[in-house]
């Protein structure tokens, strides 16, 4: 809980991969993100296995290269745009 703090905001970075070789889990749920979710995101995290979304302003689509980690198993976006979101299988 961010109890009396602003919520992290704004657009997600590119380079969060690569600061992050190992995670296995991206919660960014509940927050104010906002934008789309940055296509080479995704460079540097082989070990992702879930990603969470939920509750926040993001646009766009889920980029393909999502497609690419081999052992991604949930993929929750919930209430974040859905509308604006294209569906693929991983």
């Amino acid at each position: 809980m961010f109890a009396g703090r602003p919520l992290p905001c704004g657009p997600l970075p590119s380079f969060l991969g690569e600061c992050f070789p190992h995670l296995m889990e991206l919660d960014i749920s509940f927050n104010q993100i906002s934008g789309s979710i940055p296509s080479d995101i995704w460079r540097g995290l082989p070990d992702l296995e879930q990603f969470k979304m939920e509750g926040n302003r993001l646009t766009g689509t889920i980029p393909a290269a999502l497609a690419s980690l081999g052992k991604l198993r949930v993929l929750w976006w919930g209430d974040s745009g859905a509308r604006m979101w294209r569906f693929f299988r991983v």
